[in-house]
């Protein structure tokens, strides 16, 4: 089995999450992730099987920091709608 190194997988998310935001067609691919991060192909595979598991870590990703900053929100007697407000003006 591959030496997994927990950084790389969050790398390899961030870098999906940057091409999914930055590209028009939304269609990203395997390959450019490895190229944004500095690995082979192959590495990324060792965190996913899949194009359609890195996807879902992404998702899950950004489901668990909206949860963290829904809580920090909460616990802050901030107003969410302040906090919606300001980020659309």
């Amino acid at each position: 089995m591959p030496k997994l190194i927990p950084d790389l997988r969050k790398s390899f998310i961030d870098a999906a999450r940057n091409r999914i935001m930055s590209a028009e067609d939304h269609d990203i691919t395997i390959r450019q992730v490895a190229s944004d991060c500095g690995t082979a192909v192959g590495t990324v595979y060792n965190y996913f099987p899949s194009k359609e598991y890195l996807m879902a870590a992404v998702m899950l990703d950004d489901c668990a920091m909206n949860a963290v900053v829904s809580q920090y929100i909460s616990s802050s007697g901030i107003k969410r709608n302040d906090v919606f407000l300001s980020l659309i003006i």
